[in-house]
């Protein structure tokens, strides 16, 4: 018979999680957002590229909306390289003591959610979620307000995993 109290895998310490926990902690799942918001970004930023240079063709305009336009597409430019950055280190990680959500570029974050105290979790998937592997992780924390956390590749299986860590207890 299985002993309950063993995680149900270890996984190893990546440098962007490994900084956020204790020495005695031990990592046990971790998963990552899919780049869907970066496809967004980049789709926005494409568009906006296509308007600047509808905008700089078109005979007649005043001569400020052309530099305008410019200044929007590299705004959206801007806005995808920071995303871009940011999201390899958009991580949720549970330990044997808490669930961390590891986000952030320039500046690093973390939101734990201690094992304890810890209320309930929830998956929201929508049609195309469901037909590509995606969905939403809700997580609420006993007597608090819920977090979500979107575009998460086989939410059913964090759930799964997180109910067995936590019958493990």
């Amino acid at each position: 018979m299985a002993d309950m109290s063993t995680p149900v895998r270890t996984v190893t310490n990546p440098p962007s999680v490994g900084k956020f926990m204790h020495r005695d902690e031990q990592l046990l799942l971790r998963y990552r957002q899919l780049p869907v918001p970066l496809v967004m970004h980049l789709a926005a930023m494409l568009g906006g590229l296509l308007a600047a240079i509808a905008v700089s063709q078109i005979p007649g305009l005043a001569a400020w909306t052309r530099p305008v336009a410019w200044i929007l597409w590299i705004f959206l430019a801007a806005r995808l390289v920071v995303a871009a950055f940011s999201w390899p280190n958009y991580q949720i990680a549970v330990t044997d003591k808490r669930l961390l959500v590891v986000w952030g570029f320039s500046t690093h974050g973390v939101t734990p959610f201690p094992l304890p105290d810890f209320g309930e979790i929830g998956v929201r998937q929508s049609m195309r979620g469901r037909l590509i592997g995606y969905g939403t992780i809700i997580i609420t924390p006993a007597g608090g307000t819920p977090s979500t956390f979107d575009y998460i590749l086989y939410p059913q299986q964090l759930y799964l995993e997180f109910l067995d860590l936590d019958r493990g207890k």
